[in-house]
């Protein structure tokens, strides 16, 4: 046994010599001395105490301070234990927005008032567009983790129609108003999306290949979503309806994450978490034709907003860095709130359906440990 474990020490000190141009990393050298030095008594529970043989001891300190520095280097991966390292990730995001209540306009080719013929509903529709999410932390020697990850991303989508000859019905138009007709009709939506969550973890190995993390932190969002709508013609003059939200929240947010390593330097990722989140949110609708404003109004009411968040990903690793591929899955329950009338004969009825906000799409994600 002590052969194998001296030849243990050989190759440690032989890939310790591989790396030895890195500038942090000392040089061990075995001699006889190093291999006798005399040690103090180790003491038990109870007051006990135990005297270790000196080469026996000397030899297994030897052997932790080569493999530490031989292997616990710059470059060790995210979730090495006994490596304590800064780490750092920069995501590409290419996400879509989904959001349900974007009509705008449906084509009324009779002018009735009344939709006809099966003419579907015209809507705004984010397509994908580009985000990014970035990160920095530190891991302990122990496993711990802890980290900060802010997330942005801009959406926007603008539309316009006229139909010449027809008219449309004006969607977004508050029933009390009475203005319903319009020959053309031009809108624009921007979404703006910003998270910064704090988080603190650990990692577990329940297998050579297999490690889980589980964390557990607090989220800041801000979520901005504008809704503007221009009509003209027919019942409208120069008319148009501003309808933003914006909704700031803070809350908890736990999570976990499994990485499966397929090969040495390949290896398949999933996370999923959940976070509540008390919000206050900011509501107006504002809707005017010929210059006059015909509704002017405003709300701010606080609710809890539940999020759930789900990704998949693939992940290469050379050294210190790691470049992976995935797709993510986000739903804010309750993230659509507009403020809008529903009843013509009591213009003061606010229409008090809510919907999810989602958003999914791919991600390129770059990290490196240091």
């Amino acid at each position: 046994m002590m052969a194998i474990r001296l030849s243990i020490l050989a190759a440690l000190l032989m890939a310790k010599l591989i790396v030895a141009a890195e500038p942090t990393i000392e040089t061990a050298i075995l001699t006889s001395e190093t291999l006798t030095s005399e040690i103090d008594p180790v003491e038990l529970v109870g007051g006990n105490e135990i005297t270790i043989d000196p080469f026996e001891n000397r030899l297994r300190a030897l052997e932790s301070r080569v493999f530490s520095q031989t292997i616990c280097r710059p470059g060790c991966v995210a979730k090495d234990t006994g490596c304590p390292h800064w780490f750092a990730i920069a995501d590409y995001l290419y996400w879509q927005v989904e959001r349900d209540d974007l009509g705008i306009a449906i084509l009324d080719p009779t002018g009735s008032g009344v939709p006809s013929g099966g003419n579907p509903i015209m809507s705004l529709n984010y397509g994908s567009q580009g985000g990014i999410r970035t990160a920095i932390g530190r891991q302990c020697a122990d496993g711990w983790i802890i980290g900060f990850t802010y997330t942005h991303l801009h959406s926007t989508d603008r539309q316009s129609f006229s139909p010449g000859g027809s008219q449309v019905l004006a969607v977004q138009s508050s029933p009390a108003t009475g203005l319903t007709n319009a020959d053309s009709v031009a809108a624009r939506t921007e979404f703006g999306y910003d998270t910064f969550d704090l988080n603190a973890g650990r990692w577990f190995h329940p297998t050579d290949s297999l490690s889980l993390l589980f964390i557990g932190g607090v989220r800041f969002a801000s979520i901005d979503q504008e809704l503007h709508v221009d009509y003209d013609g027919g019942a409208f003059v120069n008319g148009g309806i501003a309808a933003p939200t914006d909704i700031n929240s803070f809350g908890g947010r736990i999570g976990n994450a499994l990485e499966w390593n397929l090969l040495p330097s390949l290896s398949l990722m999933g996370s999923s978490s959940v976070s509540l989140n008390a919000a206050n949110i900011d509501q107006y609708r504002r809707e005017e034709n010929a210059g006059i404003a015909v509704i002017d109004v405003n709300r701010s009411v606080d609710a809890l907003i539940p999020a759930a968040e789900i990704s998949m990903a693939a992940q290469y690793s050379y050294g210190a860095w790691n470049v992976g591929v995935g797709y993510e899955w986000i739903t804010w329950f309750g993230g659509v709130r507009p403020l809008s009338f529903s009843d013509s004969f009591n213009g003061g009825a606010l229409a008090s359906s809510t919907d999810n906000l989602g958003l999914h799409g791919l991600f390129l994600t770059l990290s490196a440990s240091f």
